[in-house]
């Protein structure tokens, strides 16, 4: 069965210091869906770029994702730390960045 090929093959793959932080893979069933290599180039680039990121701007990350942009515009550690689990201090330079990024 494809699923639980795709379950080994990410499994072994971690295992591999470059593969260290896949954690997706697809396999598609008989010949129909899209090329598998397609997708898999896609996901392993996803999961390394995901996998990289500090675990504090995924955070903040998902504060944008949710749709708390209006955080973002008035922007102050002391807002940002209310809205997420982080500490002021640990906002800091990363919140100034963001700041410039969605304008006045």
């Amino acid at each position: 069965m494809k699923l639980f090929e795709a379950i080994e093959w990410t499994a072994a793959a971690q295992h591999q210091p470059a593969l260290a932080l896949v954690r997706t893979a697809y396999r598609n069933s008989a010949d129909d869906g899209p090329d598998a290599n397609a997708v898999n180039a896609a996901l392993l680039c996803r999961d390394h770029l995901l996998g990289s990121v500090h675990a504090r701007s995924l955070r903040l990350l998902r504060g944008l994702l949710d749709h708390k942009t209006d955080i973002v515009r008035r922007l102050t550690a002391r807002t940002w730390a209310a809205a997420l689990p982080i500490s002021p201090h640990g906002i800091g330079p990363w919140a100034r960045d963001i700041v410039l990024d969605f304008g006045p």
